[in-house]
């Protein structure tokens, strides 16, 4: 269902610019009162397709501690007493679709999945753990595993216009452009051949192949941006995208199957972006880009954790996400 409303918003989008961007009928009435049908020209020159492709790297960590309660009191624990961090090393691709929405303002809608599924190496932590140690600040569990990962994450942009009258002048001459950024983000990973240390009391170490893991984030920030990009007289042309979100809303599902435990989180917070972008104008209408993109978030909140076989709720306790990636593509664009 949500990759059915991401792909059916990315068309409706499509057929509405489309709509719009032909043209428009007016009437004028001439001096002998007789009607005249007037035709005005709204194709964009806004308007232009893009597909890229390139790697993602980077991390989601989540880490719980400090205040829980079961219901009946509250405890107090050292933060962190246990932290997961699942990895992002997979190849990536994106088509985007921009258009103009109005005289004023530009949209750009695009979609970009996992055409890799290994991530990489998920690594879980647990500190001052019962019976191997009370102190906080002792590493007792520590394991690996090997991470598969369905990546899938839609953006829509909206921006105004580029001034033809005033460029704002930084460096050189940039336009600047000020937008709204929606971004929704899904991770759906899967860990299996684990390899678990116990380093604070040295017992030889536990293998399983199975599956002993899925974690399921989903992920929705509301971003300002500004938009920075030298005019196109040159065959060269950059651009340089800065994103703020003080609105960002994590929920995520993590299920461990070796232990019977599901685990529900919710939390919010902040998160900032940036991209940078690099193009060959090839042609008037066809250009060769590299971007280089990084993203950084934090957010708190609380997990609820249930006994998977019969749901019973064991227990809430504090939760804070983390989340650091980097992208680095290779595309074209084409002006339609």
């Amino acid at each position: 269902m949500p990759n059915f409303f991401l792909f059916g918003s990315f068309f409706l989008c499509l057929f509405l610019s489309l709509s719009s961007s032909v043209y428009a009928s007016t009437v004028n009435i001439d001096n002998s009162g007789e009607a005249n049908a007037a035709f005005i020209n709204l194709k964009s020159d806004d308007t232009s397709l893009s597909l890229s492709t390139g790697q993602k790297s980077g991390h989601i960590t989540y880490q719980i501690g400090g205040t829980y309660t079961d219901g009946v009191a509250i405890y107090v624990r050292p933060f962190p007493t246990s932290e997961l961090a699942f990895p992002l090393n997979i190849n990536v691709s994106e088509i985007r679709y921009s258009f103009r929405l109005n005289p004023k303002l530009i949209a750009s809608l695009s979609h970009q999945w996992g055409i890799s599924q290994y991530a990489g190496k998920m690594e879980d932590s647990d500190w001052g753990i019962a019976p191997f140690s009370n102190d906080p600040n002792s590493l007792d569990i520590f394991s690996k595993s090997d991470s598969q990962l369905n990546f899938n994450q839609t953006s829509l942009h909206i921006k105004n216009r580029p001034s033809k009258k005033r460029n704002y002048q930084f460096i050189t001459q940039w336009n600047m452009q000020l937008g709204l950024l929606i971004d929704v983000e899904n991770y759906d990973y899967s860990a299996s051949n684990l390899v678990q240390y116990y380093p604070s009391t040295g017992l030889e170490p536990v293998t399983d192949a199975r599956e002993v893991i899925t974690y399921d984030v989903l992920k929705m920030a509301s971003y300002l941006t500004a938009s920075f990009t030298t005019p196109r007289k040159n065959r060269f042309t950059a651009s340089i995208d800065l994103g703020f979100s003080p609105l960002m809303y994590i929920s995520d599902h993590d299920n461990h199957i070796l232990r019977d435990k599901t685990s529900i989180g919710k939390t919010y917070g902040w998160s900032l972006y940036k991209k940078t972008q690099l193009a060959w104008n090839v042609s008037e209408r066809t250009h060769v880009f590299i971007n280089w993109s990084s993203e950084f978030s934090k957010s708190n909140g609380w997990q609820t954790q249930y006994f998977t076989p019969t749901g019973d709720k064991l227990f809430e306790i504090r939760i804070k996400h983390i989340s650091q990636q980097n992208d680095i593509q290779i595309g074209f664009k084409i002006d339609i």
